[in-house]
């Protein structure tokens, strides 16, 4: 199991594949060597679900490519802002 490793767009796309497979979360962690948790916290991170109403909702399914995209996104806009001043 890898530790404290950022998941690649060949990662993402492997977990997109076996969810459409029908693959189960310990066996595409196994398979990559992640574990359980980060696999489940990428998946709900990087899911749409659109709320209807209260009884209607509806799910996009994992995409890698959006999924890396959010990801690049946010590794960038992480840190402190630029701060300018008036010379």
């Amino acid at each position: 199991m890898r530790h404290f490793k950022h998941l690649s767009q060949a990662d993402r796309a492997v977990i997109q594949r076996m969810l459409a497979e029908k693959a189960s979360i310990k066996s595409i962690a196994d398979y990559l060597g992640y574990s359980r948790s980060a696999i489940y916290q990428e998946i709900n991170r990087h899911t749409q679900t659109i709320t209807f109403s209260e009884d209607f909702k509806y799910s996009k399914p994992y995409n890698a490519l959006q999924a890396q995209d959010l990801a690049n996104r946010s590794h960038y806009s992480v840190g402190r802002s630029t701060k300018l001043t008036e010379a």
